[in-house]
């Protein structure tokens, strides 16, 4: 088997996992956190819904839930003469009312800590909003000398990808719907006696 051959198979097989289970789900203070790791660079994962597969295997959607903050994460090992100004991970990050839609790294934005080991992290509120139902993608690559997308050549640390936290605590309802609500519990008790009344007579 080619290696083009092989990193076909792989990147069928991460698309399939990845549009089954969702992320990863993790308790962090009270909230939950989601993970959307990147194994390599050069590879593009598919998601049917922001969400975590439970231990059951089942997809759990998170769609209603309410990020409170963001953070993507890239420690990247690779060859010293290795270009990696043409970096690129990005994901479509599916929430409403938010600052900004799509979280990216790009090369320009790496920190070089010693010859070909670079990293980057940044945690941000400007993905906050409530998460609605739609799939969406997780891509990295690089760009060849023609301007195609390409796998770049190294490791990449653990941990590397984006992280959510959302809370699920339930919606307190709107001041008018609330007072709907109260004006509707008050009514429905004299409407049973004036019913109770009409039926005896």
């Amino acid at each position: 088997m080619s290696f083009v051959q092989l990193q076909k198979r792989l990147l069928g097989a991460v698309l399939a996992v990845g549009a089954l289970l969702g992320g990863n789900a993790a308790r962090a203070e009270g909230n939950l956190e989601l993970s959307y790791t990147v194994p390599i660079i050069g590879i593009e994962m598919l998601y049917r819904g922001m969400g975590y597969a439970d231990e059951e295997g089942n997809f759990i959607d998170i769609a209603g839930a309410h990020i409170i903050s963001s953070t993507v994460k890239l420690d990247f090992w690779t060859d010293p003469s290795t270009d990696v100004s043409t970096l690129f991970m990005g994901m479509n990050v599916p929430v409403l009312d938010a600052q900004s839609y799509y979280f990216t790294v790009t090369g320009d934005q790496l920190q070089q800590l010693e010859p070909g080991h670079y990293s980057y992290s940044l945690t941000t509120d400007i993905f906050n909003g409530e998460v609605y139902s739609g799939r969406f993608s997780v891509s990295s690559y690089a760009l060849d000398a023609e301007g195609n997308p390409v796998q770049l050549p190294g490791f990449v640390g653990e941990g590397s990808g984006f992280y959510f936290t959302y809370d699920i605590a339930a919606p307190v309802p709107e001041p008018a719907s609330a007072l709907l609500l109260l004006a509707g519990l008050g009514v429905a008790p004299v409407l049973a006696r004036r019913r109770k009344a009409a039926q005896a007579v």
